[in-house]
């Protein structure tokens, strides 16, 4: 069911006893949010763990993940298996490094300086004078006020 089905349905058959959370005081938006993200975690866990995949017209719909494959590991075991296919792989990364580095090399007049390695050779605080700060993606949360946990 898609955001839009869902609304719709909502509308026509909305939760029993629900409160309307966007209705609220500003003063209530922050702890409203806190606590829908809480109860949420903590129905959908809930329902996990007590293996619940329906109820009445609603069905627990697990969205698995973006799959990634595993790594090769076992480097021995990948050259047995495949001899030439591990040759023409190796072959590739050494002629790939072998050309990443000529045009580092050609290019390193033009390229960027690593800030950890200016730090080592200058000094941090020299090159954050230099450099100075810039802001970062600013993300936010809803989180409870630290002298208000118990």
């Amino acid at each position: 069911m898609t955001p839009q089905e869902e609304s719709l349905s909502l509308r026509e058959f909305p939760l029993p006893d629900a409160m309307d959370f966007t209705a609220c005081k500003s003063a209530e938006v922050l702890p409203n949010i806190s606590y829908l993200q809480d109860s949420l975690d903590q129905l959908k866990s809930r329902a996990i763990s007590e293996n619940l995949k329906e109820s009445g017209r609603y069905v627990l719909v697990e969205i698995p993940g973006k799959l990634m494959r595993n790594p090769i590991n076992n480097i021995q075991k990948f050259k047995d298996r495949f001899p030439d296919g591990y040759a023409l792989v190796r072959r590739e990364q050494h002629d790939r490094i072998a050309s990443d580095y000529q045009t580092a090399m050609a290019n390193l007049e033009f390229s960027g300086i690593p800030l950890t390695l200016a730090d080592a050779k200058i000094g941090k605080d020299l090159v954050t004078e230099f450099v100075g700060y810039q802001p970062q993606k600013i993300t936010v949360e809803v989180r409870v006020r630290p002298e208000m946990i118990k």
